[in-house]
């Protein structure tokens, strides 16, 4: 019985490969058959070219996500577990980052860039680029309260306001330009 089906198998792949590739002959028959000569296609089974389409305009460019040195981000992840951020906000790039308290950071600069846009961010927030949002955000934490946390609305004076007197503005810098890369 097992040999049986073993060789019905075996048939069934012969048949579809024999299938399949008589079906790719016959393709190339009716392609060929549409070509003159040089292989292009005639006149009489061709319809006019296409006018050309406008060029489309590039996409302008809000802002340059920098790249960072392998020992300017090792810094940074250091000064985000240092300053407790971690335990605060999650973000995948930073396994000891696992917070749940605060926004996952994971995406930040590519959401504040999407929230500096916002009417509801315009009315309270200053900031006219992502990465000055992020400043923001660290150094003037109720200038805007994220809509969403990871526990539900996010609420204000959950945030440490004193930033601006813990880091160092070269420290503030290689932070902001850590979180620069996560879009």
């Amino acid at each position: 019985m097992e040999s049986k089906t073993l060789k019905r198998t075996a048939l069934y792949k012969k048949l579809s490969t024999f299938v399949l590739s008589a079906c790719l002959g016959l393709l190339c028959v009716v392609l060929m058959a549409g070509c003159g000569q040089n292989g292009t296609a005639t006149a009489q089974n061709t319809a006019p070219p296409a006018p050309p389409a406008p060029p489309t305009p590039p996409t302008p460019t809000v802002e340059v996500i920098p790249t960072i040195a392998p020992e300017r981000l090792a810094a940074a992840k250091e000064l985000i577990i240092a300053q407790g951020c971690v335990g605060c906000h999650a973000i995948d790039s930073i396994p000891e980052a696992i917070g749940i308290i605060g926004p996952n950071l994971t995406h930040i600069f590519t959401r504040a860039a999407d929230t500096i846009t916002t009417d509801a961010y315009k009315a309270t927030g200053k900031a006219t680029t992502a990465r000055d949002y992020l400043q923001e955000s660290i150094l003037t934490p109720s200038a805007y309260v994220a809509a969403e946390c990871p526990t539900g609305p996010c609420v204000d004076f959950v945030m440490t306001r004193d930033f601006k007197t813990r880091l160092k503005p070269e420290e503030l810098e290689t932070i902001l330009d850590l979180l620069s890369t996560l879009k």
